[in-house]
């Protein structure tokens, strides 16, 4: 606005925490010269499945060395109180199998 630079986010708190998670945060990180986030890679214990033409954003909660899924598409706010970690599932896939090692993003370093 005028010479200031703003992020514009939805309203709904999911959607806004999704949105700074996937798209304003990568790029602040990048604008600020910081380095790639390295996300731990950890089994999931449950299969996380997900429609096919839709991106989401999963909660993940550590147990037993292993990712547990919190929340997926809606995220309540405890949900996002409680998460470590989140995980984007893109568009053209169908979700992550139990036992696959994936890498969430941590939310709290």
């Amino acid at each position: 606005m005028g010479k200031t630079l703003v992020v514009a986010l939805p309203g709904a708190p999911d959607q806004a925490f999704a949105a700074w998670w996937t798209l304003a945060l990568p790029v602040l990180d990048r604008l600020s010269g910081r380095g790639p986030r390295q996300p731990p890679g950890l089994p999931l214990a449950r299969k996380i499945a997900s429609q096919v033409g839709l991106a989401e954003v999963v909660l993940l909660e550590r147990k037993d060395s292993a990712w547990v899924t919190l929340a997926a598409g809606e995220l309540s706010l405890e949900a996002i109180a409680r998460a470590e970690a989140w995980l984007a599932i893109p568009g053209g896939s169908e979700g992550f199998a139990a036992a696959a090692t994936v890498d969430a993003y941590m939310l709290r370093e």
